[in-house]
């Protein structure tokens, strides 16, 4: 299976075909390849570089600076003053400076529309469109082989760590840019440039605006890597993870299918009980307190999870905790807050309703009904921002240095930094507002809460709605509507539906 997917990688890389079909988990749209002889520059996705060239992604960022001490460096500071002589390469665009007074000769590429030597401006451009496309292409290559999560950033790591020793330090081969020690004249014929080294002086000898070659060289550079590195995408070289997706308990089922089917199934006339409370009011008020604490710019640095809709922003570089942020599924974009406030009120109103039906079963009255529905809201709360034994969804996160939690390497199995309610939210946020998938969230937070802290009552809520008819959401339907008619009758003051409220939100 590992031949088979390491194949497959290759395939993906050198085929000039419409489009490589490896897709993310964010379902983003296939790269395309008809551009690949294209006359206009090809900008690096906006997720990892801003539209003035700014890094957006902590890993790019460490590599740029990385990148810049390396090439300040005096091990490849070019002298090009009068005391040297130029040896220019008959075929590529590259120079050798000389002096018969020091052994020591630089080694410079030239800039192709110039012949003069290229300036650092470019280097660092073309450096960083480079590995922002490397690191794109990579991680879609990296979805094929199985591999835990911490892996993606070990396998980044050793490719920037490559693409560095291929520039200034070949095994084989003279560097593009560096020093060389030689106590006699400098002639070509005596040294090679291995066929790596050619294509990277090529590319680093365009003007950093007509930065025609950066998708066929990043292409081409990465599946020489991959060549080299076969046995680091063997999954069972690494420890077991157990799969990131929505955990699925079969005693959920008669509660979720219950509560979803009494939301998706009751007229939009009888969807409220008018239960307004305060509780219900703060805990929507403090969800949007703790987003206005946590603010961020667009152009923020951060780390992607490279599986779930969700990133951590480095706000403070300096400190040990920055911010967990929910993404959109289908960009890999920061949510803004008011979505995030809307689809909040959504959720809590969608609970609130159906805990009620939950309560009634539980004959829960008075003061003892009301605590209950504090604490599931207050449980919910915690469950995205203070979770216990996972990370947070939105809030404040541990981070290790500039690695993000899921980049650390994990020596244990089946490490789970998500909880399955964690999971679930994380669904819920990262769609489309509004959510179609609205009862199944509810329904499930709902269960997973009474199975965690009420388990007596969570299986009695099992075993009375699977034994009895009467609590089926038809029967549920059929009461309301009578109640409503009494209520109507009455002229009720105040007549409420959630799902108008809830399209409100919008």
């Amino acid at each position: 299976m590992a031949a088979e997917n390491m194949k497959l990688g290759q395939s993906l890389l050198i085929q000039h075909q419409a489009e490589l079909t490896v897709l993310t988990p964010s379902q983003r749209e296939p790269i395309h390849d008809q551009d690949m002889d294209s006359d206009k520059p090809s900008q690096p996705n906006d997720l990892y570089v801003g539209p003035r060239g700014t890094i957006l992604i902590v890993f790019l960022k460490d590599a740029q600076e990385h990148f810049q001490k390396t090439l300040y460096s005096k091990h490849v500071r070019c002298n090009s003053s009068k005391l040297f002589t130029q040896h220019p390469h008959s075929r590529w665009p590259i120079n050798v400076y000389a002096s018969l007074f020091t052994p020591k000769k630089f080694i410079h590429v030239k800039r192709s529309s110039t012949g003069e030597t290229q300036s650092h401006l470019a280097w660092h451009s073309l450096y960083k469109a480079l590995i922002a496309w490397m690191y794109e292409l990579h991680e879609e290559i990296l979805h094929r082989f199985n591999l835990p999560t911490f892996v993606y950033r070990l396998q980044q790591g050793k490719m920037i760590a490559w693409l560095e020793q291929q520039i200034f330090f070949p095994p084989t081969s003279l560097p593009i840019i560096g020093t060389l020690e030689s106590p006699i004249f400098f002639e070509w014929d005596q040294y090679q440039l291995g066929s790596i080294q050619i294509e990277l002086i090529n590319y680093f000898a365009q003007d950093e605006d007509k930065n025609l070659l950066v998708r066929r060289t990043s292409l081409s550079l990465l599946q020489q890597f991959l060549e080299e590195h076969r046995a680091d995408y063997v999954a069972s070289n690494y420890p077991l993870e157990t799969p990131i997706r929505l955990s699925t308990y079969p005693e959920f089922e008669p509660i979720r299918s219950f509560l979803s089917g009494t939301l998706e199934g009751m007229p939009t006339s009888s969807i409220s009980h008018g239960i307004k409370g305060k509780v219900l009011v703060s805990c929507q008020s403090r969800f949007e307190s703790c987003y206005n604490e946590i603010w961020m710019r667009k152009l923020q640095l951060k780390s992607i999870h490279p599986k779930l809709p969700i990133a951590i922003y480095f706000v403070n570089r300096n400190s040990d905790s920055q911010i967990m942020r929910v993404l959109n599924r289908q960009d890999r974009k920061l949510i803004q807050g008011r979505r995030l406030n809307q689809a909040f009120k959504r959720l809590t109103k969608a609970m609130d309703f159906l805990h009620f039906y939950l309560l009634k079963i539980l004959k829960k009255q008075g003061v003892e009904f009301d605590q209950r529905n504090e604490e599931l809201l207050e449980w919910l709360l915690q469950s995205i921002n203070r979770p216990t034994g996972s990370l947070c969804v939105i809030g404040p996160s541990r981070c290790k240095g500039n690695m993000a939690p899921w980049e650390e390497i994990i020596e244990t199995k089946n490490v789970n930094l998500f909880g399955p309610v964690q999971l679930e939210l994380i669904e819920y946020f990262s769609e489309p507002y509004p959510n179609p998938n609205l009862p199944n969230s509810v329904s499930y937070i709902i269960a997973a809460y009474y199975k965690e802290h009420h388990p007596i009552e969570f299986q009695s809520l099992v075993d009375s709605i699977t034994l009895s008819n009467q609590f089926m959401p038809s029967k549920i339907v059929d009461q309301e509507s009578q109640f409503q008619k009494k209520m109507n009758s009455k002229k009720r003051k105040r007549k409420t539906s959630l799902l108008k409220e809830l399209e409100s939100y919008k």
